[in-house]
């Protein structure tokens, strides 16, 4: 991933009038889009270079970067919710590491972060690329995987630690997400 940072955004700004009013919300934010990111880094090649020409195709770079940055911007959620910071997220992983034997409830969760349910799943999903219940039954897993590997506590023990309802909730949970049951799991991490 690139990173536009502020001086290159001053350069943006700098080589053409019409560019001076571009606002990024986060500029040193990274932006994941590989096409974005590929003229990002031609960009600074080309103004490296001194090549022959190399202001004119920067020139011409610089219009698809700002046709890019405007379709990026077009993408955003319409209502403006911005994804959760850094900050909020691991707030939001450690609550629920911290909860995971409790049935999370969404509300309390979305109340961490200060915003409503609805902007909060909007965020979180913005922030995470998955909703949060797939987030939770990750970490639900993962936890899991950890007991299985490293203790002798019974499956149905393991099953409410890591807030699944049942022992069989838990075997068709794990099996659906991670294709193997927990009796199997645990076998071949002890046979490893």
């Amino acid at each position: 991933m690139t990173a536009i940072y502020p001086d290159l955004l001053a350069k943006i700004r700098e080589q053409n009038d019409e560019l001076r009013d571009i606002q990024l919300d986060e500029p040193w934010m990274a932006f994941s889009q590989p096409r974005l990111s590929r003229i990002v880094l031609e960009q600074n090649r080309l103004v490296r270079s001194g090549e022959m020409g190399w202001r004119s195709l920067a020139d011409a770079n610089m219009v698809q970067l700002v046709v890019e940055l405007m379709c990026a911007t077009a993408q955003r959620d319409t209502k403006g919710t911005k994804p959760l910071s850094p900050h909020e997220l691991a707030l939001i992983e450690n609550y629920v590491r911290d909860h995971l034997d409790t049935n999370l409830g969404l509300p309390e969760v979305a109340e961490l972060s200060g915003r409503p349910l609805h902007g909060f799943c909007r965020a979180f999903k913005a922030a995470t690329g998955e909703s949060f219940h797939r987030y939770t039954i990750n970490l639900r897993l993962e936890e899991a995987e950890r007991l299985l590997s490293e203790t002798e506590a019974p499956l149905a023990e393991i099953a409410y630690a890591t807030g699944f309802s049942s022992q069989s909730h838990f075997t068709s949970t794990m099996g659906r997400w991670r294709g193997v049951t927990p009796g199997r799991f645990r076998a071949d991490a002890w046979a490893a």
